[in-house]
């Protein structure tokens, strides 16, 4: 109101006074969702009760959008369909550049918009590190683990004998498609029991 509200060219603005915090929208609906100035964030805060949505199209029954809203004291960001819109992937970028891609079936690209498995990381130019860095005062140190279950997650079932437990394969290029120069793969090896879990380890160089 007054001076605060200000008609462009370009559009309508806001302009916040010095130490002030103004209540620029407050609409009378479910969830009562507020729009101000934080004048101690120095800027603008949003309040919703069902969350911020942005969509992709002006129809609320086939729609594309990003939604961001707290849930149970968890913050929650994503997008979502609806009716015959078209599931769409979340990417964080800076400065127009991509750097990290989820796809709609949970695959996560880090350097690449087409991930080929659950974590696909590239790089181009230079090598490419990963670093697990611990401080402690106790021993130990960091750890990569690779667990294998049959069943499912959630119900487990004891392993066999000669199941695959899980590896690293080492791939270089040929000239048309990356291939295996070493293989490094743990087996179950004997019957498992309790507390007993008896193991191999093969590695295999071409």
């Amino acid at each position: 109101s007054g001076d605060n509200a200000v008609a462009g060219r370009q559009g309508l603005y806001f302009k916040a006074a010095a130490e002030e915090d103004i209540e620029l929208v407050n609409l009378s609906v479910t969830g009562t969702p507020r729009i101000w100035w934080d004048e101690s964030a120095d800027a603008f805060a949003i309040y919703s009760a069902v969350g911020l949505t942005l969509y992709n199209t002006t129809d609320e029954t086939n729609y594309e959008r990003l939604r961001a809203y707290w849930s149970s004291n968890v913050a929650y960001i994503g997008t979502e369909k609806g009716g015959t819109g078209t599931a769409r992937a979340l990417v964080l970028q800076t400065d127009g550049t991509e750097w990290v891609r989820v796809t709609t079936t949970g695959e996560v690209g880090i350097g690449t918009a087409s991930p080929s498995g659950l974590l696909h990381v590239e790089k181009n130019g230079g090598a490419a590190f990963i670093y697990l860095s611990t401080a402690q005062d106790s021993s130990g140190g960091s750890m990569f683990f690779q667990r294998q279950t049959r069943g499912t997650i959630a119900s487990k079932v004891i392993v066999q004998s000669g199941d695959e437990l899980g590896g690293m394969i080492l791939q270089a290029w040929d000239g048309g498609a990356y291939r295996e120069a070493v293989v490094i793969q743990g087996f179950v090896d004997g019957t498992p029991g309790s507390s007993d879990m008896p193991g191999r380890l093969v590695i295999k160089i071409t």
